[in-house]
């Protein structure tokens, strides 16, 4: 270190630090946990219990009266003693306070008719060429910019990176070069983080970033002397940014938590097995959300092995592994938390939105989007996508994957929205009542639709009644 530093400063500089390492740590086990669905959870859990001696499971009930009954001031004691012992960096008193409080469990409403539904049915994953389409729809940004940014992802490989060049998409598009730059930052804001790079090096930077950790040790390595972690110069970086090695090894732990394949997690093309998520149950006049928790583990602190370690009667050399362990199933608890308290907020303004489709069936499903969304529960966009990828919700009008219920839509003169789905239905009400010797063309159909006070333009017809697998009106011409 330089001589104008001193220890304590250091010292003082090197907890700030740790503190952020465990920090950056915590977010990407809730992140991962957040995007994790019914069977994906259970199976997480369940090797956790098996590695981590500080869980064990517990039965709901067992577990809401002891957490009713628990002195507080428990882990409120191991916090404060950190001058003491090495606690310091686990917020127990967070833990008791926070997340034994069962406030996110749902209002218990049989689903016992509904087990065995879904035990055979089947169906394709979404893909990441799917995932990143569906978020740019609801992007606001000028539409050359999306239509560049949908051409990007198009070219994007398995691994979520762009292999092709930026003057190649701007040549064959006939655009400007600083045109497809936008675009790239636009595809690299989605999720899953990293996503849209051009190299490892550009991925990390994208999820560091994501994570806030710009200003960090861990940022500047990556940023600034990439080379000489490839070579794998510890000690010639360390030299670099003047701080001690092992920081500069903590940050290269750090980076190993991070995703070099983003976009991996979506192409597995194997079927998946339908268990919802989320139900949606009619109580009364009043709709019930309901998380499906039956067969996931209940879990909680081991507190015989918190008290053994805060009393010291582990050898020294197993200490930190274990207090390692101690901070992971307290995070772990606390991702779990954060990842059902949000799905259940996102699945209560769902139904609060789209009441007239729950009542009524899809062709009431009205425009809603990720930000609308986000907004009301009071998280970022992208915490809501991915709390709804690969979820499902039963409710009485069917299954449907989550984010099915976010799409765009469509303004009337009169100011009504108008969803996706309402539109292709006039669009097939209109082709089923004219005359089928003179059928209408797509121009045609958007005048009618333009009447009736719709903003829309012909492309969009053509776009709609192309997926409803409608011929053109040539085609429907009787002969």
């Amino acid at each position: 270190m330089k001589n104008n530093i001193s220890l304590e400063q250091h010292n003082e500089l090197q907890q700030r630090l740790e503190q952020k390492l465990i920090l950056s740590q915590a977010i990407l086990q809730r992140l991962e946990l957040l995007t994790l669905p019914y069977l994906d959870l259970t199976n997480k859990i369940n090797e956790e219990l098996l590695s981590n001696p500080f869980l064990e499971e517990t039965s709901l009930k067992e577990e809401t009266r002891e957490s009713e009954d628990r002195d507080v001031g428990y882990g409120e004691s191991i916090e404060t003693s950190h001058k003491k012992d090495s606690f310091e960096s686990v917020d127990l008193g967070d833990y008791f306070e926070n997340y034994l409080d069962p406030g996110y469990k749902t209002r218990k409403v049989s689903t016992d008719e509904d087990k065995n539904v879904f035990e055979n049915i089947a169906v394709k994953p979404i893909s990441l060429y799917e995932h990143l389409m569906w978020q740019i729809d609801f992007l606001d940004a000028p539409k050359n910019i999306l239509e560049i940014a949908k051409e990007i992802i198009g070219n994007l490989d398995d691994d979520g990176y762009l292999n092709v060049s930026l003057e190649d998409i701007a040549s064959s598009l006939k655009v400007d070069v600083e045109e497809v730059e936008k675009a790239l930052q636009l595809v690299q804001s989605l999720d899953p983080p990293g996503v849209g790079a051009r190299n490892i090096r550009e991925s990390f930077l994208i999820q560091l970033r994501q994570m806030g950790k710009e200003n960090t040790i861990t940022y500047e390595i990556v940023d600034k002397y990439h080379h000489l972690l490839e070579e794998g110069d510890l000690e010639g970086i360390a030299a670099k940014l003047d701080v001690d090695i092992d920081l500069v090894k903590e940050s290269i732990e750090e980076l190993k938590k991070l995703n070099p394949r983003p976009g991996l997690q979506y192409s597995d093309d194997k079927n998946i097995f339908i268990v919802p998520d989320v139900f949606i149950k009619k109580v009364g006049n009043d709709y019930v959300v309901i998380l499906n928790e039956e067969g996931i583990p209940n879990i909680r602190l081991n507190e015989k092995y918190m008290e053994l370690l805060k009393k010291g009667e582990f050898e020294k050399k197993d200490e930190q592994v274990l207090r390692k362990k101690l901070k992971d199933a307290v995070e772990l608890i606390k991702g779990i938390y954060k990842r059902n308290t949000t799905l259940y907020r996102v699945a209560t303004v769902i139904v609060n939105k789209q009441r007239d489709f729950l009542d009524k069936g899809i062709e009431y499903l009205k425009p809603l989007s990720l930000k609308d969304v986000a907004e009301e529960v009071g998280v970022h966009i992208s915490t809501v996508s991915r709390v709804v990828t690969n979820k499902w919700v039963q409710c009485p009008q069917g299954v449907f994957e989550m984010r099915k219920f976010f799409s765009t839509g469509f303004k009337s003169s009169s100011g009504e929205d108008i969803s996706v789905n309402e539109l292709r239905s006039k669009i097939k009400e209109i082709i089923e009542r004219e005359d089928k010797t003179k059928p209408y063309s797509d121009s045609k159909i958007a005048k009618i639709l333009q009447e009736e006070g719709i903003d829309i333009k012909r492309r969009t017809v053509t776009k709609y009644r192309e997926l409803l697998g409608i011929p053109t009106s040539r085609d429907r011409k009787l002969k």
